[in-house]
């Protein structure tokens, strides 16, 4: 049984002249019942369908909803140790309609920034 897999991938970014940099974002869900939502971080990616499979991926840890319907602060997750003008950003879900992972997820206020 195939996972049911989607990406949202950020255009490309480039870290080489800021510091500090943060990520933030709010998400709600619904329906939860087991489905996953990873953030993740790649500096190797090469903005292709079929590199997303084959790039490597830094999972970060960001805050999620616990309870349904409730918006969630994600907290600022620091990406100050990447200095590369090749990053992109990642909002992976995993969920299999067959074993009823069905959760929905809603992203919003998505912030990338200097952290000062």
């Amino acid at each position: 049984d195939p996972a049911d897999e989607t990406w949202l991938i950020t255009s490309k970014l480039d870290f080489t002249a800021t510091a500090n940099e943060a990520l933030s974002f709010r998400s709600k869900t619904r329906f939860a019942n087991g489905a996953e939502l990873k953030v993740l971080v790649s500096t190797d990616f090469d903005g292709t369908q079929a590199g997303a499979a084959t790039a490597t991926w830094t999972e970060l840890t960001p805050t999620l909803p616990s309870v349904d319907d409730a918006w969630t602060n994600s907290g600022a997750l620091d990406l100050s140790t990447i200095n590369s003008n090749s990053v992109y950003i990642a909002f992976k879900y995993i969920g299999s309609k067959s074993q009823g992972k069905t959760t929905t997820f809603q992203l919003d206020n998505i912030k990338i920034y200097e952290n000062k």
